[in-house]
């Protein structure tokens, strides 16, 4: 889910099911048991706890750069949900991502920050 056209077209490309996430919109979030927030922003990780089906996994790999952060935590708590955040150890990926370049599964020109 992603508000901007531009992102959202590249993901649809790749392959995946994009659409606007349109929080203010009073969009009610559909459960899956893998969810990534990628926005850095409080009301979109709170849409992911509620993105997140019970027992799944949340990975938060956006920055939170405020103080605080209002994380429903007790909704996490009850869905019984895992909140993964923090930098990935990306060095021991590094060789299985550079097979996949070699051997034309991954296209890192696809790839983008923004």
């Amino acid at each position: 889910l992603e508000d901007i056209a531009h992102p959202r077209a590249r993901a649809a490309a790749l392959g995946a099911v994009a659409a606007p996430l349109a929080l203010g919109d009073g969009r009610k979030p559909e459960q899956y048991d893998i969810v990534v927030e990628a926005a850095g922003d409080a009301a979109a990780l709170g849409f992911a706890v509620q993105s997140t089906a019970a027992n799944g996994v949340l990975t938060v790999v956006s920055i939170h750069l405020g103080t605080t952060t209002p994380v429903p935590l007790h909704q996490a708590y009850y869905k019984g949900i895992s909140i993964h955040t923090g930098r990935v150890h990306a060095r021991a990926s590094v060789p299985a991502v550079l097979e996949c370049i070699a051997c034309g599964k991954l296209q890192p020109e696809a790839v983008t920050h923004r």
